[in-house]
Formats: C-alpha cells, structure tokens, sequence
C-alpha cells in the first residue's frame, strides 16, 4: 500500500479538507489517524506516528482489535479492540470524547497514555460514515505525575496509619521515647519519658544529652556510657542498659534503656539515635526485696550528684564526652 499522509489523500471530496489544511495538520502536535469503516488505519499525521512509536508503514491496515495494540485500561486491565473509541464511534455514528488509554509503544519499549477522542466521517454518499478519526494527546508525562502523586499518597496514609498503631502501643506499653542528635545533644522525648522521671513535658524542654546524664545514678553512669560508646562505636547493634535515674521527687528510678543509632555521618560518626525507656521499678524491688537499697539512696541525691561531677564522665548538652 502506498504511504499517504494527510485528509485529502483519504477524502479529496470532502468539503472541509485542503492543502492547506494538510500542511496543519502535519504540524500539530496531536496525533490524528484516519480509519475506513472497516476500523483499518489508511493513515495519520506525524505527530501519531511519534506518540505510537510506529511508522506510518507500520499502521496502515492494522485494525483497532489488532491485539498487538496491547492497550490497557487506566486500572491496568485490558482494553478490548471492540472498546476502543474508533470503533464505538464507528457502530453508534456518534463522537466518543476523552478516553484514558494506554498503548504498547515498541519505540520505547512500555506504554504511552494517552487522551483520545474519536469523531465519525460523514460522507455525502448513500453511506452516512465513511470512517472515523481519532484525535489523542500523549499524557504519558502527566499519569506517571499522577501515579506519582498516589503512590506518595497511599505511602503517606500507610505511614500515617502505622505511626498512629506505634503511638498507641508506645501508650500502651509506657515506654518513654527518645529521638537525640548525638552531635548537638538535642533530642525530643515523648510525654512518657518526662513522666517516667516525674516531670511534665514542658518542664524538661529543651531536653538535651544533659537532662538524661545529670540525671543517672552515679553508679551506673559509667557503665551506661561505656555501652554506649561501644554502640557509637559500631562494636554493639544496639544500646541496652538497666539504671537508676532521679525522679523529681529526689527517688530512684529504676529504667530499661534501650536504643539504636539510625544514621551516621561519612566518617562513622553516630548522627542520630532512636530509642526509649521502661519503667522497671517494680520489678526490681521484687528481685532484690523490700527494704534492699531501696532506703539507701532515698533522699541521697544531692550528694551523690555532686560528687560525679569530678568522679565520672558526663556527656555535656552538646554530646560531647568530657571528664
């Protein structure tokens, strides 16, 4: 079949159709096939051929219900042939506007979307449609924007939902929580966490590497941060330690700390860590029994706090070590 391009090679009669409007129709930038009322494509403008990946060659004969289309649906099911808005439009004599559809591009090697609209011919002959164009616009570039846009959606919500389903199991649990950029030493706890040492929220704000060291027992902070060096180190996967940390009523309180740095810097240095605390008090008086060492260090805090200023190492609100 010789290749032809153009309305007037398909319908020189037809009233509407010039050279000149050949020379537009080339040049826009919408793609425009042209198919006899037996759905076979006899020919399109340039911009078809770039947007279908196919040569006009390639088109000419092949049919809507050609299964080599490939073509899908916007939910990703097919799209029968006998769907397609050329062929709707040739069996109802009536425009088909605006139909999703994407199409097996063998150019590229995936599917181009596009928007395709179909409007029957009609012919002064005895038959009223002598074929149908379509006309379609490539969206390739604006679904992906919009699956983009739903896939980030749907990963929001997902993420949204599972913070909530953490938060009430942290609520549940009553665990403390703790995010602390070891650099600075700042860091955020969670309502718990304040609480678990007496204090509001507020009351610890700003919360930094300084309100939890100046608040362990001196026994136990050594050790504590000798784990956690270990585990800045990268010696350890996590951070796990039982102590003793100050209430605000001037009792102990003994705590599971647990934790794990999240990110790191190029050189290896810790960024991040995330973590929290437990409230084992109760377990602990049952292990070690009423009236152990309990009285002890009730009411000992002051002192003993004092006394670790030059005895043990602290870290400093802005996390650095220092003895």
């Amino acid at each position: 079949m010789k290749s032809t391009r153009g309305c007037s090679a398909i319908l020189p009669s037809h009233r509407l159709v010039t050279s000149e409007s050949d020379a537009v129709i080339d040049f826009l930038p919408l793609g425009i096939v042209f198919q006899n009322k037996e759905g076979k494509i006899l020919t399109a403008n340039p911009a078809a051929e770039r947007i279908l990946g196919l040569s006009l060659d390639q088109m000419q004969g092949v049919k809507s219900t050609d299964p080599r289309w490939q073509a899908i649906r916007e939910d990703g099911s097919p799209f029968p042939g006998e769907d397609h808005p050329a062929m709707v439009s040739l069996q109802t004599g009536l425009p088909v506007k605006n139909v999703k559809m994407g199409v097996f591009n063998p150019a590229i090697e995936d599917f181009t979307w596009i928007d395709i609209s179909a409007f029957p011919a009609k012919s002064e002959t005895a038959d009223p449609t002598s074929g149908v164009y379509t006309i379609f616009e490539d969206i390739t570039s604006l679904t992906k924007a919009e699956d983009g846009q739903r896939v980030a959606k749907v990963k929001f919500e997902t993420e949204e939902k599972e913070r909530r389903r953490l938060e009430h199991l942290i609520f549940g649990a009553k665990i403390g929580t703790f995010e602390w950029n070891v650099q600075t030493g700042e860091g955020v706890i969670n309502d718990q966490w304040a609480s678990i040492v007496g204090c509001t929220l507020d009351e610890l704000k700003p919360w930094n590497a300084e309100t939890w060291s100046t608040r362990v027992h001196p026994d136990d902070l050594f050790v504590a941060q000798e784990k956690l060096e270990k585990h800045f180190q990268g010696k350890t996967d996590f951070y796990s330690h039982d102590s003793r940390i100050r209430h605000k009523d001037g009792h102990w309180v003994w705590i599971h700390s647990m934790g794990r740095v999240i990110s790191r810097g190029p050189d290896g240095k810790p960024l991040k860590m995330y973590g929290g605390m437990l409230d084992i008090t109760e377990r602990k008086r049952a292990q070690e029994g009423a009236g152990g060492v309990w009285p002890h260090w009730r009411g000992a805090t002051a002192p003993c706090i004092r006394r670790s200023a030059t005895a043990f190492t602290f870290l400093t609100s802005r996390g650095i070590w220092w003895k």
